[in-house]
């Protein structure tokens, strides 16, 4: 038994080795000659594999060498500096050209993968990202709130049509994959995840999102806030529990030098002082990591901050319900079922005025 055992395992080591195949990169910098780069990529599938993963530039120029079993996802990192855009590697050898012409460092690649990307996939969002940026630019109100609701639903349904029509494009694989990875998410991940191809829901990498997707509804709109495991200041530990059975809670998730996060701190004070004392509170999880802690409490003493505040010591619980991008709220029933996900201060004032004293507008 234990023979043939061994043996099944040897056939399945050896059929995974063999479908990795040697990729190369051949890249150069221009405008710069001298420094270090290194190559990111996702540590989800340990079948990649990167023989030296950090390189000194020679006159702008470097290279990598590596395995890879499928297409794969990368970024260039010029250490120390910034970091290029989101480009593919092919099994195969391809060349990539970095502009240092703006934050990001600009990525033009001839492998097969990446010209799909770029020219089949993202050329279809071209007019779409236009005025989706310009109205970034713009001031928030309903107005523009429902403008920018309506090209989302345009990009994510030109999206999902292309996926459909190349449910085994990596590519648009691995643009979702990192999309979720630095935005957390959305309903549009559950309808796109599955229009892909089996091959690549069943990479360890698509292994990884299915399950990430799946403890991600935990925390949508209409379902009941998850059992969240939080530290105090004196590292006490505790399950989050909605203190005084309020009407409504908000959960607020930050960290000590997020500049948003900040931002939003005087008008949450003004809603808290507001109405706290009538049938609302307020919660703070910050994320920062273990090392932060001084400078987390230091953070709550300098902004002031009344409500009570809880640690998500290095960011573990919402990383388990993949709440990555910050600030992130939740505003909750006194049942804990989460009514808004990132309610902005404006509008909840706004639904408590509305909410707690319908008949006191003026309140």
């Amino acid at each position: 038994m234990k023979i043939a055992l061994y043996f099944f395992c040897f056939l399945l080591c050896n059929r995974v080795i063999s479908q990795t195949k040697p990729f190369k990169i051949n890249g150069v910098i221009h405008g710069l000659n001298n420094g270090s780069v290194k190559l990111l990529y996702s540590q989800h599938d340990t079948n990649f594999k990167v023989f030296e993963d950090s390189v000194i530039l020679d006159n702008g120029k470097f290279t990598f060498n590596g395995l890879t079993p499928y297409p794969f996802a990368a970024y260039v990192y010029l250490i120390g500096q910034r970091r290029s855009d989101l480009f593919f590697i092919d099994p195969d050898t391809q060349s990539i050209e970095l502009k240092i012409d703006s934050f990001f460092l600009k990525p033009k690649s001839n492998s097969i993968t990446n010209k799909e990307f770029v020219n089949n996939y993202l050329s279809k969002f071209s007019i779409l990202q236009e005025d989706f940026d310009k109205l970034i630019l713009k001031n928030s109100n309903d107005s523009i709130e429902s403008k920018r609701k309506q090209l989302q639903e345009k990009k994510n349904s030109l999206s999902l049509n292309y996926i459909y029509h190349n449910p085994k494009s990596y590519a648009v694989f691995w643009s979702m994959y990192h999309a979720f990875e630095s935005r957390g998410y959305s309903k549009i991940f559950d309808s796109a995840f599955n229009l892909f191809d089996i091959t690549l829901r069943r990479t360890p990498v698509g292994l990884y999102l299915e399950d990430q997707i799946s403890m991600s509804r935990n925390t949508i709109q209409g379902s009941f806030f998850p059992t969240f495991y939080v530290v105090d200041s004196n590292d006490v530990k505790s399950t989050l529990e909605l203190s005084g059975k309020r009407k409504y809670t908000l959960i607020d998730f930050w960290f000590h030098n997020c500049g948003p996060c900040i931002r939003q701190f005087s008008d949450f004070k003004k809603i808290y002082t507001k109405f706290s004392s009538i049938d609302f509170d307020i919660l703070g999880i910050s994320i920062d990591d273990e090392i932060d802690k001084a400078k987390w409490l230091n953070a709550i003493n300098k902004y002031e901050l009344p409500w009570p505040q809880y640690w998500d010591k290095n960011h573990i619980q919402s990383s388990k319900y993949s709440i990555k991008s910050f600030p992130t709220n939740f505003l909750l029933d006194i049942n804990g079922k989460i009514l808004f996900k990132n309610i902005e201060p404006r509008l909840l004032e706004n639904f408590l005025l509305k909410n707690i004293y319908p008949n006191k507008a003026n309140y």
